[in-house]
């Protein structure tokens, strides 16, 4: 008994101590989690990611940044990036929409496409005052539930000056060349120079002396004449590109000073073409049967005006500095966290200003190239355990205190019975409550049988002191001692379900 009589007088000290431990320690940590969250930062300038209730409407394909001739920023998107957003250097303005392409016309102004399902089908052309709508081929057929309209995907302009657009038409995809009349604000299209079935149009990018090159995803080889890998139009013919040995599928391409063709595949290769032959720059995973799962597979290619090669998946951005491949994210550089669902980057653009822009599912973030610097690995790690670190410390803060504070009572009210009893109903109610482990499908998870201990042996303990300080006749028999601790334990359970039902468990 005197190791009883010990615990009833350390107990306490401990339960100070806890209590300026766990109260304290995660407002240091958090101090330490601040200070790394401005170094991280640094250089960063985000826009839109204070955005109320954004439903992760910007995730995916759909989303494009350019810039025109004048310098101005132009984003086509939805969720906060909702619209044909435009940034003078200042401040943003938005035209409302849903827009999926953008393109910069020869006569200066943006083309804009509406978003594959919206009901208003065409190309909208702003002038930077008024808008005008070009309407698709097929715009004026009447559209119910059993017929889909043919609707522009992609829009490209090429050195040339020539208007190129992407159509679907109920699976199956192809190019035209469209011309605009101004005048008469009316669209034509010539018959399509390329066509797809049961497979897709993934990329078309033009270069400055008029070259138009198509990336084509076929799933059904046999028969086809327009197999998956890289085609290039000359103006005259399009052909398909000698010496790409597997069909590439690629995602986009982008082209350098020297003439030279980059492009990024989807399962995170990278290669140059120089009118020859072939290089690989950054090998391809080949595991395409599950989803390049070993890899995370590209998005986008572009080159910033030192001709280096930057590519991006949805979770994060690297660029090609010399023989280096620098490679940064929204955990170890400050551009624009994704929402609670997972990182999204959807674009990346470079300004003539050496700026590089980046559109993701969390807003748009800018830097001076020559101010990204990533954080060290070791250092993200150890923010990821600090915070880690810091959020047990935070679920224990009344957790500890409380359950040194129960011990407390039941040694020195002797109630072992209470105890032992109430660890049985909670242990048989929280099984029958499902899993032991609740996932973090949002912020926050819980761990429903943890939950139903703790409040359980607080019930038990309510319970036996109701018991001890009432005075209940022949309390020594039978029930009357189980049916007091069970009801405190009913009060315990029903505080347990408040708080889990009301966000906080």
């Amino acid at each position: 008994m005197k190791i009883k009589r010990v615990l009833i007088i350390v107990i306490p000290f401990l339960f100070l101590f806890s209590l300026i431990f766990f109260g304290t320690m995660p407002k240091i940590l958090q101090r330490q989690e601040l200070n790394f969250q401005s170094a991280r930062k640094q250089g960063w300038t985000t826009y839109f990611e204070e955005e109320d209730d954004c439903g992760g409407g910007v995730w995916g394909e759909g989303n494009k940044i350019i810039t025109d001739a004048a310098g101005k920023i132009w984003i086509a998107g939805g969720g906060c990036l909702s619209g044909l957003n435009v940034f003078d250097g200042t401040a943003w303005s938005r035209n409302p929409g849903w827009f999926s392409d953008l393109a910069l016309s020869p006569q200066g102004e943006i083309l804009a496409v509406r978003e594959l399902g919206h009901n208003l089908d065409g190309i909208v052309a702003y002038d930077g005052q008024d808008q005008t709508t070009y309407y698709g081929p097929r715009s004026n057929e009447s559209s119910d539930n059993t017929t889909q309209k043919q609707q522009i995907t992609q829009i490209e302009v090429d050195g040339n000056g020539r208007i190129w657009v992407v159509m679907n038409d109920f699976g199956v995809e192809s190019i035209s060349e469209m011309f605009m009349d101004q005048d008469e604000a009316v669209a034509t299209f010539s018959q399509p120079e390329l066509t797809v079935k049961h497979g897709r149009i993934k990329s078309l990018d033009a270069d400055s002396r008029g070259n138009v090159w198509v990336s084509v995803w076929n799933e059904f080889a046999t028969g086809n004449k327009w197999t998956s890998g890289q085609y290039v139009f000359d103006g005259e013919d399009w052909e398909k590109v000698s010496g790409q040995g597997l069909d590439l599928q690629v995602v986009q391409t982008a082209f350098d000073k020297q003439g030279n063709v980059w492009v990024a595949t989807t399962c995170g290769g990278v290669m140059m073409y120089d009118g020859k032959n072939w290089t690989t720059i950054l090998p391809e995973n080949t595991d395409r049967d599950f989803n390049c799962r070993n890899g995370a597979p590209l998005v986008g290619i572009t080159l910033d005006n030192q001709d280096r090669v930057w590519v991006w998946s949805q979770s994060g951005i690297k660029f090609l500095d010399g023989v280096d491949w620098v490679s940064f994210s929204p955990e170890n550089s400050g551009f624009a966290e994704a929402d609670s669902y997972g990182a999204f980057v959807l674009d990346v653009m470079i300004d003539d200003l050496d700026q590089v822009w980046i559109v993701t599912s969390g807003g748009v973030s800018v830097s001076s190239i020559e101010d990204i610097q990533p954080l060290p690995e070791e250092v993200t790690s150890q923010s990821e355990q600090t915070a880690a670190l810091t959020t047990w410390l935070q679920g224990r803060i009344w957790l500890i205190p409380s359950l040194l504070a129960l011990l407390w009572l039941a040694l020195y009210f002797n109630m072992s019975r209470s105890i032992v009893l109430a660890l049985i109903i909670s242990l048989f109610l929280s099984i029958l409550m499902g899993p032991l482990i609740v996932p973090d499908y949002g912020r926050q998870a819980y761990n429903p049988l943890l939950i139903a201990i703790i409040f359980g042996m607080l019930g038990g303990l309510v319970g036996g002191l109701i018991y001890k300080t009432m005075d209940l006749q022949d309390k020594t028999k039978p029930p009357w001692d189980i049916m007091v601790m069970i009801f405190g334990f009913v009060v315990a359970f029903v505080c347990r379900s408040v708080l889990i039902f009301g966000g906080h468990p």
